[in-house]
């Protein structure tokens, strides 16, 4: 965790200090990254795989693919998309996927989300979906059906609060020895400082393990190019990234680093309907 700090306070402390002082581009509301940083804070497409609540916003129809290569292992890549459709004023529609592993051990993961804002401050979303893990060699199969609820509040002009709660049902994936899919609580708060940048923070909390803490900051360098950085307690401690913004794609990259384990680079494209 050491170097999780160094790195933190090279990269990410002159950063918070310049933000405070000069006038940039709006921070972007839209989900650079569906596996890293404080996703439970996050609005846009790739909320059809995190907290449903940030797909409220949603205006238009939108499309996104995602590669990510964790330790640059094959066996541990996830790849998914995402699809947005909004329901006039009604609610708007998210369906997502994932997949991670290989022939020998595979996660997938699918679900449908529907959110709706209520007022301009609060929004709420609710995913249903199903999980199926494979092991090969005759190990077998399990398949469990789920959920996820969450909800989006904005506190004032600067602070917004987040919440999600994965599996609260925790259904049975093995009858015989009475293993269950565990619950995972997810909160976080943002606080924009301007209208250029925006500090997260997010504590996740899965079953009877540890708490974990992600800490991150998003910038906008300019019109079009976005930044984010940020520190984690977890199996990647420091991670960083860009993104370009045209007038309907967004490409994002973001690595994620661990001392011994090395890079784990991530790729993800948006497309969207103006």
């Amino acid at each position: 965790m050491n170097f999780s700090i160094r790195c933190f306070s090279f990269w990410v402390v002159p950063l918070i200090v310049f933000s405070t002082i000069v006038n940039s581009q709006s921070v972007s509301n839209k989900a650079w990254f569906p596996l890293t940083g404080t996703v439970v804070l996050q609005q846009g497409i790739w909320s059809t795989l995190n907290n449903p609540a940030g797909l409220a916003g949603a205006e238009a129809f939108g499309a996104g693919v995602f590669y990510k290569n964790r330790w640059l292992l094959r066996e541990l890549a996830t790849t998914g998309f995402g699809l947005v459709l909004p329901a006039k004023d009604l609610a708007v529609l998210g369906i997502g996927y994932q997949q991670t592993g290989y022939t020998a051990f595979k996660r997938q993961q699918a679900g449908i989300s529907v959110a709706r804002r209520f007022g301009s401050s609060v929004s709420a979303g609710l995913r249903f979906e199903m999980l199926a893990l494979h092991i090969g060699e005759d190990y077998g199969n399990a398949n469990v059906f789920t959920m996820t609820a969450g909800v989006q509040i904005k506190l004032t002009s600067q602070l917004r609060w987040g919440m999600s709660v994965f599996n609260p049902s925790q259904p049975k994936i093995n009858d015989v020895l009475n293993e269950r899919l565990y619950a995972t609580y997810k909160t976080g708060i943002s606080f924009m400082p301007g209208e250029h940048a925006e500090w997260n923070i997010q504590v996740t909390k899965t079953g009877n393990t540890k708490e974990l803490i992600i800490a991150s900051i998003n910038y906008h360098i300019s019109k079009r190019i976005g930044f984010t950085a940020g520190v984690s307690g977890g199996a990647e401690p420091v991670f960083m990234g860009f993104s370009f913004i045209s007038s309907r794609f967004e490409i994002a990259t973001v690595t994620s680093y661990h001392e011994l384990m090395g890079f784990s680079p991530q790729l993800t494209l948006i497309w969207n309907k103006k």
